[in-house]
């Protein structure tokens, strides 16, 4: 018998066909790094004085030049929620042209800490969209559910944009993170299910992200203001809706359903796209005796093991040392950063603590990137999305938490603790997964039935890359 990877092959591998489908598909996840990145511009905090009383307040007359002829009156007032007088804010002025919902809305002093709770009710939507999506995808079609998060998402970005208050931003906000959540835990899984075996690593290496974070700099540069950041974010997410038309349903979830046909369809328009034909033995490929298994008997195994799953992955020395040469540099860097805070030798905003930030960010950023193969080889097609968006849920905890444990201004010490503490596990973790670099997706759950498409492939080379364990 031979394998989806196998017939994958057949029909040109990483093709005309792989190339387009890749691109529609992963352009809707290239911008949720835009939409996570809103924050960075609606949440800054520009320069701000703290306006007493009406005498201070100005008509006729700029900061510039009020500065200019009470200097004294500046230092006082710049940026305190407290003058020494005693008085208390009547109104705060904010300096420069960037519009911000810290503006808008007054979010500092007594209301500071409503911004890191945005960014944690932002992330708390991503938990849940996650979480969702993962079995809403195993269920009903990953076509279906990434188009409609994709809609979801963008339509949301359109509402932030018209919140008059705070309390109505930060549902809009979670709601964002609900659909970023969704796009994200149904768009790689779904993408991978069409790639040739030697090629799944690509998908995690390709700079998908960064290319949402490129255009959000490029188009805050030009509109800098949250509002407008927002309804641009939703325009650019109308043009993914373009896959609902061009983009097929998985041929491995139609399989897994029963529905033959449609995957067979799906088959033939890949190899009509890469301009080759079907093999002689496609329809039998097609018909396993466990391809009409219901997913949600499934649904239980897939959660095993939840938190550990957040993937990793590499082309060839293998997911696992891959990942934990990375981690091992992410734990060296922030194991130094902490040493050089406890001996006092630099602080949190040297530059020796930079440079090992951006190493401590490179390595994330790359384990992040083989990570998602990883987390995707490892589950079979009836749970493949329930369990990403359970890897995906258990990541957003952190992101979550993060807005109020990483603190470099008053809580150095216990953010360098943190950090290294979390890498170290992190260089344990790989070592209680399964190595898949090299073998086939799996498509059922190893209760006791043997894949007969998982059996005689000839891509395999040992009876042990048979099996991929859960």
């Amino acid at each position: 018998m031979y394998t989806f990877e196998r017939i994958i092959d057949e029909i040109g591998g990483f093709g005309k066909f792989q190339i387009i489908t890749e691109a529609l598909l992963f352009s809707a996840y290239s911008q949720c790094s835009w939409s996570i990145m809103q924050m960075a511009i609606a949440g800054l905090v520009p320069d701000w004085y703290c306006v007493i009383s009406e005498s201070d307040s100005l008509e006729n007359e700029t900061f510039t030049e009020l500065l200019a002829k009470n200097s004294t009156w500046g230092k006082q007032n710049y940026q305190t929620c407290a003058p020494e007088n005693g008085s208390q804010c009547s109104q705060y002025h904010f300096e420069g042209s960037t519009a911000t919902v810290t503006e808008e809305w007054d979010l500092i002093c007594d209301r500071d800490w409503v911004r890191s709770t945005l960014i944690s009710i932002q992330m708390a939507g991503v938990l849940v969209g996650s979480l969702i999506a993962g079995q809403l995808s195993d269920q009903y079609g990953r076509r279906r559910v990434l188009n409609a998060f994709v809609l979801f998402h963008a339509l949301l970005n359109f509402a932030a944009a018209l919140a008059f208050n705070w309390q109505l931003f930060a549902t809009a906000r979670f709601l964002i993170g609900l659909g970023i959540g969704g796009i994200l835990t149904t768009a790689f899984p779904y993408g991978i299910e069409f790639m040739p075996l030697k090629w799944r690593a690509l998908l995690g290496i390709l700079p998908w992200w960064g290319i949402g974070v490129f255009m959000f700099t490029g188009f805050a540069y030009v509109l800098p203001d949250w509002r407008h950041l927002h309804v641009m974010c939703g325009l650019v997410n109308l043009p993914c809706l373009i896959a609902w038309w061009l983009a097929p349903e998985s041929l491995r979830w139609l399989t897994a359903k029963g529905r033959i046909d449609e995957a067979e369809a799906v088959l033939q328009k890949m190899a009509d796209t890469n301009g080759r034909t079907l093999p002689p033995w496609t329809r039998e490929m097609l018909e396993p005796d466990w391809a009409a298994l219901d997913v949600s008997d499934f649904v239980c195994p897939g959660f095993r093991r939840f938190g550990l799953q957040s993937g990793f992955g590499s082309f060839r020395i293998g997911r696992r040392w891959t990942s934990v040469t990375l981690f091992a540099l992410a734990f060296a860097a922030s194991a130094s950063s902490l040493a050089l805070v406890l001996s006092g030798v630099a602080g949190a905003k040297s530059k020796a603590i930079r440079w090992l930030a951006h190493t401590i960010r490179l390595t994330n950023s790359c384990s992040w990137n083989v990570a998602q193969a990883w987390n995707t080889e490892i589950y079979p097609t009836v749970t493949r999305n329930i369990g990403y968006g359970a890897a995906n849920t258990a990541a957003r905890v952190g992101g979550i938490l993060a807005p109020f444990i990483i603190n470099l201004e008053t809580g150095v010490l216990p953010t360098y603790i943190v950090l290294t503490t979390l890498t170290f596990l992190m260089v344990l973790a790989p070592f209680t997964l399964p190595e898949t670099n090299n073998k086939i997706l799996q498509d059922h759950l190893e209760s006791g039935r043997e894949d007969k498409n998982a059996t005689q492939d000839p891509l395999m080379t040992s009876s042990d890359d048979h099996q991929t364990s859960l």
